[in-house]
């Protein structure tokens, strides 16, 4: 072998080239997350979400990222100003927002990589290395922002339901 560090995940780089190959590609991802759930009454929730996730893909620095989510809902349908509307069965607000990561890269996209360069050494065809790709030491999480606000409807017993939703979702640090 031209390089030692391969050990036997590529066979392919031996010196005497062959039809055996071998590869090794190891991750790792790992997640915590912690929500808390509030009810007034059947006509106020609230909901606060943070997940911190860890990918060993992404740069030393860049590894960990943070995704905290925040919603908020009135059941105004509950509240005793509508309650004397019959054709109404159920009206809520609801209000989100959110960041949500995305790791979707393949592995070692961070580190300078190399790969197999075979070439001729006088007469003879010999195994050799190339660098096919270059650090990034700042490739990190993809976050989408999302924004969502809306109202909830039912009416006439049940007959029709429906809601109406607003939101926006912005990317940011897309991975390709």
């Amino acid at each position: 072998f031209v390089n030692d560090d391969y050990l036997w995940h590529n066979l392919g780089a031996a010196e005497i080239i062959g039809s055996p190959e071998s590869n090794l590609n190891e991750w790792n991802l790992v997640s915590y997350m912690a929500r808390l759930n509030y009810n007034y009454n059947g006509k106020y929730y609230l909901t606060a979400t943070g997940r911190r996730d860890g990918y060993s893909g992404f740069a030393e620095n860049k590894k960990y990222g943070f995704f905290p989510s925040f919603a908020a809902a009135w059941r105004i349908s509950s509240e005793s100003f509508l309650q004397d509307i019959p054709w109404l069965s159920d009206l809520k607000l609801r209000a989100s927002y959110g960041e949500l990561g995305n790791q979707a890269v393949g592995t070692f996209r961070s580190l300078a990589r190399l790969g197999l360069a075979p070439h001729i050494f006088g007469e003879e065809l010999t195994a050799g290395l190339r660098v096919t790709s270059l650090p990034n030491s700042d490739l990190g999480w993809e976050t989408t922002k999302t924004l969502n606000i809306a109202t909830d409807f039912c009416v006439l017993d049940g007959r029709i339901s429906g809601n109406i939703e607003n939101y926006d979702a912005r990317t940011h640090d897309i991975l390709l």
